[in-house]
């Protein structure tokens, strides 16, 4: 475990940052836009990481356990090994976190008349949903099923649902599959060779969903004497 996790540090610091080393590998011929996708997708992730950082993480032991433990891995572990992260955000819409993480202003962008920007990619369905219990104020996941088809699929018309593609591993690094090792990681984590992309292979996704539940009261624990 130790050893994983000691590769995810490499693994994230190498996706963040590889192209700003002294002798930066390779990377195929890029447009102009996208160029800006692959910049604002790793600012994106960086972003993330300083919010984890500065507002914390927690982890329990057992789904949706009501007691958490601060969190005593390496940030680079959060997002690795398919984990995933309920936030929740006091006073400040999903819209406007969202514009912040992907170009450092909350208004940066507008939602409602522009739709999802670039390089966010619209999904049509997930495995899971969030909830939350008012009475406590607390996020809790809930896995999905057959007959939650409907509303999956109707969060995911009103853009619930949403992705981005990472270059996991640090555009132009060389990934551990393919003939003879000679596949790089792409912008979009999509591996290419020569020039060539090769598209079964994704290297590197996060999902993100979104929910607003309004305005509720947040309990306040008092302490026994």
């Amino acid at each position: 475990m130790v050893t994983e996790m000691k590769r995810d540090i490499i693994l994230v610091w190498e996706t963040l940052y590889a192209q700003n080393l002294k002798k930066a590998p390779p990377r195929p011929h890029m447009t102009q836009e996208e160029v800006d996708a692959y910049d604002t997708t790793v600012q994106f992730i960086k972003r993330l990481y300083l919010c984890f950082a500065v507002c914390k993480v927690t982890y329990c032991t057992e789904s949706n356990a009501k007691v958490s433990r601060p969190w005593r891995f390496p940030l680079a572990s959060v997002l690795c090994h398919g984990g995933r992260v309920l936030i929740r955000v006091d006073g400040v819409t999903w819209k406007a976190f969202m514009s912040f993480l992907l170009f450092g202003q909350e208004d940066a962008h507008d939602w409602d008349s522009k739709g999802v920007p670039s390089p966010i990619n619209k999904r049509m369905a997930a495995t899971h949903a969030v909830c939350m219990d008012h009475r406590t104020s607390q996020l809790n996941e809930k896995k999905l099923t057959r007959r939650h088809t409907h509303q999956n699929l109707h969060d995911g018309l009103l853009n619930h649902h949403l992705g981005l593609d990472l270059p996991l591993g640090g555009l132009g690094n060389m990934t551990p599959c393919g003939k003879n090792g000679q596949l790089y990681v792409g912008p979009t984590g999509v591996p290419f060779c020569r020039n060539k992309t090769f598209d079964e292979v994704q290297n590197g996704h996060l999902y993100i969903r979104w929910d607003d539940f309004g305005v509720t009261a947040v309990p306040v624990l008092k302490k026994k004497r």
